[in-house]
């Protein structure tokens, strides 16, 4: 059995390692690239828009994980925080740009593009995604501006129960609805 700790053994584990990282990071790119053909042929979609997020988290983990194989701070144990820190960083910028109107823009903008365009799905999505749906409407064609207006105006609106039922996006996708289905 080889030695563990002998120089051979670690170029050797260093080589190997280096390895896998790389082919990871080439199925990162892979899947990346196919989850982008995918938005170019059908629209974004919340799973699309996850998957791609995770799919760059996994990459940037493992580049992380290189640069640790590599020795890069070797005296201190920075992997697993930084790990975590890009996965907090990756939600905190979720969170920040309200993915789903993100799905919005992106899908009335490829439709002006002459893309597909789904707008049944796009109104099943959450009160976040209402704003911009709202404010997508006149760039729509008139067929997928009545869709959009049906399927807006037949969602009832929530009445106030108390303040366990407060929820922002709730109240603002319902005073929107409210003027959009006034016209």
């Amino acid at each position: 059995m080889a030695d563990r700790s002998s120089p051979p053994f670690r170029r050797s584990l260093d080589v190997l390692t280096g390895t896998a990282v790389a082919l990871t990071l080439v199925v990162v790119m892979v899947s990346v690239k196919r989850l982008d053909l995918y938005e170019r042929a059908y629209g974004l979609t919340m799973l699309r828009l996850f998957s791609k997020t995770f799919a760059i988290w996994i990459g940037v983990v493992f580049v992380l994980f290189a640069l640790s194989v590599a020795g890069l701070w070797r005296h201190r144990h920075w992997f697993l925080p930084a790990a975590a820190g890009a996965g907090l960083a990756t939600l905190l910028v979720l969170n920040a740009v309200n993915p789903e109107a993100v799905v919005v823009r992106h899908n009335v903008a490829h439709a002006r593009a002459g893309g597909r365009f789904d707008p049944g799905y796009l109104a099943e999505l959450s009160d976040d995604a209402v704003p911009a749906l709202v404010e997508a409407v006149p760039h729509l064609d008139t067929d997928a501006q009545d869709m959009v207006r049906a399927e807006l105006c037949r969602q009832p609106l929530r009445p106030w129960h108390g303040w366990a039922a407060s929820n922002l996006s709730h109240v603002g996708a319902d005073e929107r609805r409210q003027a959009f289905c006034a016209f």
